[in-house]
């Protein structure tokens, strides 16, 4: 009976210990997480909760059992826009990673552009259960192309001009020269 309750409180001792490390190991792994400056997070491809997230997250709302799309959309359904294609969709269909721009909003309903990184988790069967989802802020990225897009224009349509005032000068040097070699004709004999 000791020997039976000394190997029970060796084991108590010894799944308290692994309990310890799983917890350190979960602390570590969520301090890793919240080092990152962008929104990273980890979604379950069946019901769209988010299970993980790091502290960038808390800042744009997050709460647990919240859904991705309820998250970033404030909507009670996945994205389905061909123009802003759902990652998670996009994952679950490919079943391999995906960057693709997105619109998420903010607390206050402002659209962010943002390129999305997703990457599937799969289980021991290699059924896709979750993915991973980080999200880069390119807002301004996409204001500079859109300015850049707008200055590219307005050269372009500069150098039209340009080119039309060029045409029109060699049209009036065509016609001055031709003046010109007129006006020679009647002191200089043609054969010189």
């Amino acid at each position: 009976m000791r020997k039976l309750q000394k190997n029970l409180q060796q084991k108590i001792v010894e799944h308290e210990l692994a309990e310890e490390k799983i917890q350190q190991q979960h602390q570590f792994l969520q301090q890793v997480i919240n080092s990152l400056e962008h929104p990273f997070y980890v979604i379950n491809t069946t019901n769209y909760q988010i299970e993980l997230a790091n502290s960038f997250m808390h800042k744009l709302g997050f709460q647990p059992q919240i859904t991705c799309h309820a998250l970033t959309h404030n909507n009670p359904k996945p994205c389905t826009g061909e123009s802003d294609p759902c990652p998670l969709e996009e994952v679950k269909r490919t079943k391999k990673p995906v960057v693709l721009e997105h619109i998420h909003f903010d607390k206050e309903g402002n659209p962010i552009n943002v390129e999305v990184h997703g990457f599937p988790i799969f289980d021991k069967d290699g059924k896709l259960t979750k993915m991973i989802e980080y999200s880069l802020n390119i807002t301004k990225r996409k204001l500079a192309e859109q300015k850049l897009n707008q200055q590219n224009e307005q050269l372009k349509e500069k150098n039209e001009q340009l080119n039309a005032f060029a045409l029109q000068l060699k049209a009036i040097q065509k016609e001055k020269l031709y003046k010109l070699n007129k006006a020679y004709g009647y002191f200089v004999p043609r054969q010189f």
